[in-house]
């Protein structure tokens, strides 16, 4: 028997005054394991979590988490843990303090909130003498720590997350993923949003990709980078010999075009390929076999936003 999944939107929209939309029709289920919801910045990734975690409504369309209706539904939180984008601390206070008082809300004692403080922060890696500064004094990777440990208070089944990694440091974002990986082993789900795959696709079972308040992919991660390969890439290579290389470009079955562009020092080329995966495989042979040198190689199209309009533009 297939198992029920954790959230559920049907035919979901969401608009805000200003005739801006958030969400338009936009179903999905999300299961257990670890999803991460894709989308630039604006793309509706903020909007689906709010609505899943019942603080706002839609105008269209139903939403369940846990086969309840979220709005306004503060004991949902009994079973989900919640990180919001934006910072929404008492700065005043330690991020001890902050995390004992969201535990006393939670209905902890104060011994009891005082230790499950400790387990969270524990968990997010903030020692006792980086949990006992005021939060004002935080940097961003720090305060994102604490807004993850706060989503973990009371130990929920599911947690929401809404870019946890946006503007922290290399270290954190690292540090974060493998907690996440934890969680998972551990059985706990995740819903993530973010704007960059890298950043969830080492732990992320499944992705769906948002785009303009439309749920335009979904799958397993595989697939969505099988989307980023499947899309004609435009190819940047700058060398010293970018006639030479051309000439050997040109004749591959992978390669649509070669464009050559500023002469010079500076010369470089312009590939469009419509099979990079193949393009991929067969330039470093070329190289070797050549010994043309380049200086400089990068995909402009490598990235979620190329794949985004490739699937609106078919």
């Amino acid at each position: 028997m297939a198992k029920s999944p954790l959230i559920v939107f049907e035919h979901v929209t969401k608009w805000y005054s200003g005739n801006v939309i958030g969400l338009n029709q936009c179903s999905a289920t999300i299961g257990k394991g670890i999803t991460g919801l894709l989308g630039p910045n604006g793309a509706g990734k903020s909007t689906f979590l709010k609505l899943a975690t019942g603080q706002i409504y839609p105008n269209i369309g139903q939403v369940s988490i846990f086969g309840v209706n979220p709005f306004a539904n503060t004991g949902i939180f009994t079973k989900v843990g919640y990180c919001p984008e934006q910072d929404a601390f008492w700065s005043w206070m330690t991020g001890k303090e902050f995390l004992v008082n969201l535990s006393l809300v939670h209905g902890f004692s104060k011994k009891e909130a005082k230790d499950e403080a400790k387990r969270v922060l524990e968990i997010v890696g903030l020692d006792d003498a980086r949990a006992d500064r005021r939060i004002v004094t935080y940097s961003k990777g720090m305060r994102q720590r604490v807004k993850v440990a706060q989503a973990m208070i009371g130990d929920p089944e599911l947690l929401i997350l809404d870019e946890p990694f946006a503007g922290a440091d290399p270290i954190t974002r690292a540090y974060l993923g493998k907690v996440f990986e934890k969680l998972k082993k551990k059985g706990v789900s995740i819903l993530i949003s973010s704007h960059v795959l890298h950043e969830v696709e080492a732990f992320a079972s499944q992705i769906k990709l948002i785009y303009r308040g439309r749920l335009l992919a979904e799958g397993p991660v595989k697939r969505i980078r099988q989307l980023i390969y499947d899309h004609p890439h435009r190819i940047f290579i700058k060398t010293k010999s970018p006639r030479k290389l051309a000439q050997h470009l040109i004749i591959e079955p992978s390669v649509s075009s070669v464009e050559i562009s500023n002469g010079g020092k500076n010369s470089s080329l312009w590939v469009l390929s419509k099979n990079p995966y193949e393009f991929y495989r067969t330039l470093p042979k070329i190289l070797i076999d050549t010994g043309i040198p380049v200086e400089e190689f990068q995909s402009v199209d490598d990235n979620l936003q190329a794949v985004f309009d490739y699937l609106i533009s078919r």
